[in-house]
């Protein structure tokens, strides 16, 4: 999938336009097809290497999305394919 990824610490600036592997779906979660992303204080934090946690390099930042739900894990049930979301990543 696409991504802007941060492959080095700095500025937004220098995130780039990359590849990740397909995510699969967990039980008890779900797949979204992203239509849009936040760049918040925190994430700016994070590519800068001063957030008190710190995802593996490349690491696609951004704390909340919105999008489509795509796939749907076992035990979803509140949830469907097709339903409009927004979300929080919890980094």
């Amino acid at each position: 999938m696409r991504a802007m990824l941060c492959h080095e610490f700095g500025e937004p600036r220098t995130l780039k336009l990359g590849e990740l592997p397909e995510p699969s779906v967990a039980p008890g979660m779900v797949k979204i097809a992203v239509h849009c992303a936040g760049l918040n204080f925190p994430d700016t934090l994070m590519i800068a290497g001063k957030y008190q946690s710190q995802p593996p390099f490349p690491f696609a930042p951004a704390i909340e999305s919105a999008g489509i739900v795509t796939d749907v894990g076992e035990g979803v049930t509140d949830i469907a394919v097709g339903d409009r979301v927004m979300a929080d990543h919890g980094h």
